[in-house]
């Protein structure tokens, strides 16, 4: 007897071989599209990785602009302490040589037409051996060194700076932080103009009350070397005071500079920020996963 099995013949391999086939279509699409996406994961894993190089070095120019900012704002202070230094002893230098004037004697014992010329020598000669003018000498070569580091560092400065403009070419907030360390820098420079400013006026108006004293004495019944000595101690607080005030007002500019280079750095380090924070969401959930 026959038997026919073109049913099962027909029936189950169509179905067998179908389930075989749907199957075997899946794993093929399965396994293109597990390719592709290990394929796309791979080169995007790369592009990370060559970001995150380039997230390195810029967090090195970073690190290296905080330790410039330091080391500038430390040139920046030693500069103007020794020039503020300076200019304070010539002041007190002046104040010395007017106090060596022995008026009495010249004007006791000096002919008219030479008075003057004799309290020029006694003032010259007190202020060249007075202590300040001494002092002078080594403050004017520490200016001159200092002022040499400084150029460098600010170059240094920028050269940091002008790196990181490299990573951030289309982002121009940027440039509005580097314009402001700009401005606050060439208001920092600008104290020393201020400072000769308000010393030379200080000491033109000390050398015209020391051309009256005479005078001055005279009129009000004293001694002109009294009177003298009254000017020198007077002379002497108004110095000191000029050279705290002064002094703060460097505290002050040094304070705006080191803010406005803060904003740069906070500004770099905030965007940074949000994108480390999106490089570690990929590296925690999808780079991860994507390992075999």
């Amino acid at each position: 007897m026959d038997i026919n099995l073109t049913g099962y013949l027909w029936g189950m391999p169509f179905n067998l071989s179908g389930t075989a086939y749907q199957s075997l279509i899946y794993i093929i699409i399965g396994g293109i599209a597990g390719a592709l996406i290990s394929g796309i994961l791979k080169l995007l894993g790369d592009w990370l990785n060559r970001k995150r190089d380039r997230q390195d070095y810029k967090n090195r120019l970073i690190g290296q602009l905080i330790g410039q900012k330091h080391l500038i704002l430390q040139l920046y202070a030693f500069y103007f302490y020794s020039f503020i230094s300076h200019e304070y002893l010539m002041l007190r230098s002046t104040v010395e040589g007017i106090h060596g004037i022995d008026y009495d004697f010249i004007l006791n014992s000096i002919p008219p037409g030479r008075q003057s010329n004799e309290a020029m020598k006694m003032a010259n000669k007190a202020r060249l051996e007075s202590v300040e003018y001494k002092d002078i000498q080594e403050e004017a070569k520490n200016i001159e060194e200092i002022k040499l580091k400084l150029a460098r560092g600010i170059k240094d400065l920028f050269i940091i700076i002008g790196s990181l403009q490299a990573h951030y070419l289309d982002d121009l907030k940027k440039n509005e932080f580097i314009k402001d360390i700009e401005n606050a820098m060439d208001n920092y420079n600008k104290l020393e103009l201020m400072i000769l400013d308000k010393i030379n006026r200080k000491q033109e108006n000390i050398l015209n009350i020391a051309g009256v004293i005479p005078s001055q004495a005279n009129a009000r019944g004293l001694e002109p070397n009294v009177w003298r000595d009254q000017y020198f101690y007077e002379w002497i607080k108004e110095t000191d005071d000029l050279s705290k005030e002064l002094k703060r007002e460097r505290h002050i500019r040094s304070e705006n500079l080191e803010g406005k280079i803060n904003e740069l750095i906070n500004y770099f380090v905030y965007n940074d920020l949000k994108k480390a924070r999106w490089y570690q969401f990929w590296k925690i959930h999808i780079q991860e996963k994507a390992q075999p």
